[in-house]
């Protein structure tokens, strides 16, 4: 069962439900990326990054390639999104 109330039976009904809602996916997919990027929760500031990078990798047809490489350019460019880094390592890790 999904958090949506969708039940499915086996990994073919979940990649089915899944294409059915790429945005979806895809937005969850680029909230993680980037809460891996940054090394802490996203916050309300966030949201309009996460948003560009979906809509942006929607011109690749959602490829995992065109999330990854929009997070990072976004991330690397000096923005909010890159306070969790210091000198190209993580804090604390």
């Amino acid at each position: 069962m999904l958090p949506n109330g969708i039940a499915i039976d086996g990994p073919v009904e979940l990649r089915a439900e899944l294409a059915n809602h790429p945005e979806t996916f895809v937005t969850a997919m680029t909230e993680k990326l980037l809460m891996y990027s940054v090394n802490r929760p996203l916050e309300y500031f966030d949201r309009p990054q996460v948003r560009k990078v979906v809509r942006d990798a929607k011109k690749d047809n959602y490829t995992f390639a065109s999330l990854v490489l929009e997070s990072s350019i976004q991330t690397r460019s000096g923005s909010k999104a890159s306070a969790g880094f210091k000198g190209g390592s993580r804090e604390g890790g």
